[in-house]
């Protein structure tokens, strides 16, 4: 985690990223200053963020846009992974919206390209909703090896 001591300006600030979890609120460190994430921690955030957040939706027909992106100045970024929740899809289309969404962060590296592996279960503690998991497996530039696991109720 980075420092944010007092001597720090708001302009230092503007070098690092916010660690907000996206299930959760700011994080704070032992004396109440926001924590600013970074390396691996602000890696994994950005990723969640991206395959969560909706981008515009348009019509197929029109190009018209039918719904509003969730980020209003870059209308299609994120992959809109939480509008899937309750609908029938495909899982290698679900690979292939993840796997793209991956490399699109520029700390992702190209080569090798990022392993992604879609698990769908179904079990009595989710009260008969489909839990699935996504496990992906990336190299971060340089050459860092990260795994992680991205659970969702479907």
């Amino acid at each position: 985690m980075a420092d944010l001591s007092p001597s720090r300006t708001f302009a230092d600030l503007n070098t690092g990223t916010l660690d907000l979890p996206w299930n959760g609120d700011f994080t704070l460190d032992s004396q109440g200053r926001t924590v600013i994430a970074d390396g691996d921690t602000a890696f994994l955030q950005r990723i969640e963020r991206r395959l969560l957040t909706t981008p515009r939706l348009t019509d197929s027909t029109t190009g018209r846009g039918i719904t509003r992106p969730d980020y209003l100045f870059e209308p299609t970024f994120g992959a809109g992974m939480r509008r899937l929740v309750d609908r029938t899809y495909y899982l290698e289309e679900l690979k292939r919206l993840v796997t793209a969404q991956v490399l699109a962060d520029p700390e992702t590296s190209q080569a090798p390209p990022p392993q992604i592996e879609v698990v769908a279960t179904d079990t009595l503690a989710t009260a008969g909703n489909s839990v699935v998991e996504i496990h992906i497996t990336v190299v971060r530039k340089p050459d860092r090896l990260i795994s992680f696991t991205l659970p969702f109720l479907a």
